[in-house]
């Protein structure tokens, strides 16, 4: 079950990475523009979603290691 979960887990790390990498090329157009509150939503976003599928693998291996 844990296995299971770890591809979704992936998934959003790399959503959230994908994120922060745009950002970081686009950082001039953001900061001229004013964007910065509107992509620290996106990050945040994925980044809450990362976590859900991070504590469902912790309770995952709690649960085995009892």
């Amino acid at each position: 079950l844990a296995a299971a979960a770890f591809p979704l887990q992936q998934k959003r790390s790399d959503e959230r990475l994908k994120k922060i990498r745009e950002i970081f090329l686009r950082i001039k157009l953001i900061k001229l523009n004013a964007w910065e509150e509107i992509f620290i939503g996106k990050i945040a976003e994925c980044r809450r979603k990362e976590l859900r599928y991070l504590n469902i693998d912790a309770f995952y291996w709690t649960l085995m290691s009892k």
